[in-house]
């Protein structure tokens, strides 16, 4: 079993692959089962990279390099976009808010398809705002989180629904009501409580409050 060293800032740096790793489950020592890695190197990397005994972090990571992508415009995140009604999705780049002391980053692993992105994305519900990245069925391994985050810790699984945000402060709030908000955020085709546009699971990472984030058992599989 290969032993991969993981240094402690390896979420920030390495999302993706600090991702790769967590889904592999290593032990405490930091071994991985030859089998697991090389199935993974084969959905998500390099499957004739040889692995030696023991690797450092930038060596695990370089089993799963990407081919270069060109994606025009700037931001740190990367999505499937609709620019409008009658486009196909396209790779589109654009910003996530930093994690505040109450927010959680996930890497996204695998987001699901709702008949609901497909009425959003072609505007049949007739109040779609463009670009869109749709999405709200996510899951993922969190790599950042906020100084006052106490349910969930980086490294750990957790899923997003349909909301990612609220005011926190009014009585639908207070009562568990969220969907209810006048300022609930939904994860897209919504606004960020300063009025950002929202965008969905079809996505690199999302953010979002610690409120709306879900923990997934270990004994769940992510897909």
């Amino acid at each position: 079993m290969p032993l991969v060293h993981k240094p402690s800032d390896a979420a920030k740096k390495f999302p993706r692959e600090f991702a790769i790793l967590q889904q592999l489950k290593p032990d405490a020592s930091g071994n991985v089962k030859d089998e697991i890695l090389k199935e993974y190197q084969k959905l998500c990397g390099d499957e004739k990279a040889v692995v030696k005994p023991e690797l450092t972090f930038e060596e695990f990571a370089a089993l799963f390099v990407r081919p270069k992508t060109t994606v025009e415009g700037s931001g740190n995140t990367i999505g499937w976009a609709a620019q409008d009604k009658s486009s196909e999705l396209a790779p589109y780049r654009f910003d996530r808010r930093p994690v505040g002391e109450t927010d959680v980053r996930i890497q996204i692993t695998h987001a699901s398809i709702c008949h609901s992105d497909i009425h959003q994305v072609k505007d049949e519900w007739k109040n779609a705002k463009y670009p869109m990245v749709p999405g709200h069925e996510i899951v993922g391994i969190v790599t950042e989180v906020g100084s006052k985050v106490t349910a969930i810790k980086v490294g750990e699984r957790a899923g997003v629904g349909c909301m990612i945000n609220s005011c926190q402060q009014c009585p639908m709030c207070a009562s568990c009501d969220e969907q209810f908000c006048p300022k609930c955020a939904f994860t897209y085709n919504s606004a960020e409580q300063d009025g950002t546009p929202t965008q969905g699971g079809y996505s690199t990472n999302i953010v979002v409050a610690e409120r709306f984030a879900l923990r997934v058992p270990d004994n769940l599989p992510l897909e």
